[in-house]
């Protein structure tokens, strides 16, 4: 299924923390002018407390805070009441919606009243300033507002989903935290509130949205929340299966890595499906290894195997796929996926350019990295048994690698010769680490000999 309506995507992190860029009219914090010299001056002469509390108004004037404010601080300072404000004070007066509007005529002002403002009614007050990214800031603030709420703000947040409109937030780069657009920041909030039934309004939305963003991001929240089912999975892959567009693409690149193992364990054969699928694309994108390989981890580790084994042997996928898979299945994979591998170069049953591919992968310093943590790890809790495991598997995957790289170099494959200097210095820090784990066992036993 492809998805073909773009609607503005939110990419969220969970959570409420860091600073959301400005929508689409323009950025927060650009072209921020200095501090006038009148100000520089006063800075000298009240001194240097004060001189910063000026300073942080100056340059805070676009910020959104790292967090929502307290209720506390919220109650004696409502930062709302500048919507409803004049210029004089920074807010944006009444007078700046078109004449003639329906939300300026039919709602009164609830400033008036003294009480405080309904999420409602901050909403009402938005909805007149527009898209401004004063305004834009100021409803970020209403969603993190709503997620410390927690099921009070269901409703709300319900509403707003339902009403479809959304804001496009164009300083989210996919890294930091913050939400691409307005509906996926609605969306973690929802997820925020901790409240159970925030599941089924985030399902909804997966179930109906034609954003593959949105659905994205619904499952992530929905993996977060241990309510991801099968037809949500079914969902995701279908998205990613898209065209996606650049901006899409950036959108996703926070969870996607999370998202696509926990749709595959939602539902492992359709994940089988999309792995197949992808790996025999022909035309346009090819096979994206930042979806596929984390498809094959969501699988049980056999079944992994075998589809790479197949997928690699196989005559209708190219041989730029299959250097792709078999080099990213040789870096992430297990032992036992090394053996495989190294089992097709063996029978001749793959090229050399996919040889020296899984060649060159075995060598890989990132699972040996992980693998040496672990062992250090283990040493620090004093537990020697766990040490000792993780030094033999180390040792174990180095002796299948270079049965690997030997069985490349044999069909003629073109290695690099630094291959063997990385195994060099992979082997002097698994000796550093047996030599740890040799001494803290004659330390025990020194222990007890004195006991």
């Amino acid at each position: 299924m492809v998805m073909d309506r773009r609607s503005a995507e939110v990419a969220p992190k969970p959570g409420f923390c860091g600073r959301v860029g400005s929508g689409t009219v323009t950025s927060v914090n650009r072209d921020r002018k200095p501090p006038p010299v009148g100000l520089l001056l006063a800075m000298v002469a009240v001194g240097a407390g004060l001189a910063g509390y000026l300073v942080g108004r100056w340059e805070g004037a676009d910020e959104l805070p790292a967090r929502p404010a307290s209720p506390r601080r919220v109650a004696a300072v409502d930062p709302w009441d500048e919507v409803f404000g004049d210029e004089d004070n920074g807010g944006v007066g009444l007078e700046e919606a078109e004449p003639g509007s329906e939300a300026v005529a039919a709602e009164p002002d609830p400033s008036e009243s003294g009480k405080p403002l309904t999420m409602s009614e901050r909403l009402v007050a938005l909805k007149r300033a527009g898209d401004s990214p004063r305004s834009q800031k100021m409803l970020l603030g209403l969603v993190a507002d709503a997620a410390s709420r927690g099921a009070a703000a269901l409703p709300d947040l319900k509403a707003l989903l339902d009403e479809g409109r959304d804001i496009k937030f164009a300083a989210y780069d996919g890294k930091s935290p913050g939400y691409p657009s307005l509906r996926v920041a609605l969306l973690a909030a929802a997820e925020a509130t901790g409240d159970p039934a925030a599941a089924a309004l985030i399902h909804d939305v997966a179930a109906t949205s034609e954003s593959p963003v949105e659905v994205v991001f619904s499952a992530h929240l929905l993996d977060r929340l241990d309510s991801l089912d099968a037809a949500t999975a079914q969902r995701t892959f279908e998205a990613l299966s898209g065209n996606l567009s650049a901006e899409e693409k950036k959108a996703m690149a926070a969870v996607v890595g999370k998202v696509v193992p926990a749709a595959a364990k939602a539902d492992p054969a359709y994940a089988e499906h999309f792995i197949v699928t992808q790996l025999r694309i022909t035309e346009g994108p090819r096979a994206d290894p930042r979806l596929v390989v984390p498809a094959l981890t969501g699988l049980p580790a056999a079944r992994a195997r075998a589809i790479v084994f197949d997928s690699v042997v196989a005559t209708d996928v190219s041989d730029r796929t299959k250097r792709m898979l078999a080099s990213r299945a040789a870096q992430h994979g297990d032992t036992k996926m090394l053996t495989d591998l190294r089992t097709a170069i063996e029978s001749n049953a793959v090229s050399p350019k996919v040889s020296a591919a899984v060649a060159r992968s075995a060598m890989s310093g990132s699972i040996y990295g992980q693998m040496e943590r672990s062992a250090w790890k283990a040493l620090k809790a004093g537990d020697l048994k766990e040490a000792t495991q993780a030094a033999r598997n180390i040792e174990m995957r180095l002796n299948e690698a270079r049965l690997t790289v030997n069985a490349a170099l044999n069909t003629g494959a073109k290695v690099p010769a630094e291959i063997n200097k990385r195994e060099s210095i992979y082997r002097e820090r698994l000796m550093r680490v047996k030599n740890r784990i040799h001494a803290e066992a004659r330390k025990l036993e020194n222990q007890a000999g004195g006991g």
